[in-house]
């Protein structure tokens, strides 16, 4: 099992949300005016270019293998400097890294 951290800033997570949110009181009006969404992609595709929003026009580069390999060496990574000295966290080392002269 594996778990994903999210990449994105505070700011990207709330546009995000608000593109997601108004797609779907769009598609709800749709429903309610018991219009049909048969053309979907399309539909999608074109209220994201509306909204100056990008498109994706492929799957990716990157596998969903080759991605939980490169987290799981970062976690190890992580994980390593953690039991170097448990008693500091992330936090406390950025802190003496970047502490003031």
């Amino acid at each position: 099992m594996s778990t994903t951290k999210n990449y994105l800033t505070d700011e990207e997570l709330d546009e995000l949300n608000d593109i997601v949110s108004m797609y779907l009181d769009f598609a709800e009006l749709r429903a309610k005016q018991k219009q049909p969404m048969k053309d979907r992609i399309d539909r999608l595709d074109a209220f994201l270019e509306f909204n100056e929003q990008d498109t994706l026009t492929d799957a990716g580069r990157i596998s969903h293998k080759v991605a939980k390999e490169l987290a799981e060496e970062q976690y190890d990574t992580f994980h390593q400097k953690r039991l170097e000295d448990p008693t500091k966290d992330d936090f406390d080392r950025f802190l003496e890294q970047n502490r003031l002269a």
